[in-house]
């Protein structure tokens, strides 16, 4: 899976309707589109798709459904890159 094709993001984004429906998350209709369509061809795409799943997590961690942070002891750069609600 490369989120730099249109192909993967799309099928990356295959089960999110169900997702959205099971968490009551709504998407307006010009986002829908863009996630069945693998937000376009554009180079710059993944952008756009990258913001959306870091959004999903923090609406994850909002819900309680997910860790704001990995559990456990954490050292030295383990943390470089962090995204509130990334999965360990």
């Amino acid at each position: 899976m490369s989120k730099r094709r249109q192909s993967d993001r799309r099928a990356a984004m295959r089960g999110l309707p169900d997702w959205a429906r099971q968490n009551r998350v709504m998407f307006s209709t010009d986002l829908a589109k863009m996630i069945a369509d693998g937000f376009g061809p554009r180079g710059d795409a993944e952008d756009a798709f990258d913001a959306l799943i870091g959004l999903l997590g923090m609406i994850e961690v909002i819900d309680g459904r997910r860790l704001e942070r990995p559990s456990g002891q954490i050292v030295g750069e383990s943390l470089e890159g962090w995204i509130l609600g990334q999965a360990a």
